[in-house]
């Protein structure tokens, strides 16, 4: 009976090998830890600040909604982030929470693709970055029951990727951004096809003491 369960174990082993060579499916991933890496500001509505301290400061610059704006770097085939994610971490850097007139413009996430369709869907629904200047995260999916049925056509192609970081009713705030993540929840496929992997061995033994 050890021989017949043996040889299953053997292979399984045997694949995962060859499944931990198999390359990772990496996210973008922009930490402004050497700069503003090409990110930009809508101008003349966001006005780009001087870098400091690893993050990418945009200042309001008129009535409209300023927004930071994705280098090309960021840009092209997104096709294998289709169900994974896009977060961000953003602070209120200056307004205090007793001036605070919010603007729900914040967290608006833009994508428009080489096809000409514009998908746009709030990140932040009601939820503003907190007075008190600490960094929050937000996130969201990147699936057609959040986007729409034309998300797959905009991620062959993305040609444009902003977000809006308004906040406040008035020309007075700034923005903080940081960790921005495109892909941030797609799984390796060495981790997904071991965890696979994993649950065939734990079968084969679960037979073999049975």
């Amino acid at each position: 009976m050890r021989t017949a369960v043996k040889t299953p174990l053997k292979r399984v082993l045997a694949a995962a090998a060859v499944v931990v060579t198999l390359p990772a499916q990496a996210g973008l991933v922009f930490d402004f830890n050497n700069g503003n890496q090409g990110w930009t500001a809508n101008d003349p509505h966001g006005v780009l600040q001087a870098w400091g301290d690893g993050v990418l400061r945009i200042a309001d610059g008129s009535s409209g909604d300023l927004a930071a704006v994705a280098p090309t770097s960021a840009l092209g085939n997104w096709s294998a982030y289709l169900g994974s994610e896009i977060s961000f971490d953003a602070r209120n850097t200056n307004v205090p929470v007793q001036n605070l007139d919010y603007w729900s413009g914040f967290g608006t996430i833009t994508l428009r693709g080489a096809n000409g369709v514009t998908l746009v869907v709030d990140a932040a629904p009601g939820d503003d970055p907190p007075a008190d200047g600490a960094w929050k995260t937000f996130s969201v999916s990147l699936t057609e029951a959040v986007w729409g049925a034309q998300l797959a056509s905009v991620l062959a192609d993305v040609a444009y990727f902003e977000i809006s970081g308004e906040f406040q009713n008035g020309i007075v705030e700034i923005t903080a951004f940081d960790n921005i993540q495109i892909g941030s929840s797609v799984p390796e496929p060495a981790s997904a096809l071991l965890a696979a992997l994993g649950l065939l061995a734990a079968g084969a033994t679960a037979r073999r003491r049975a």
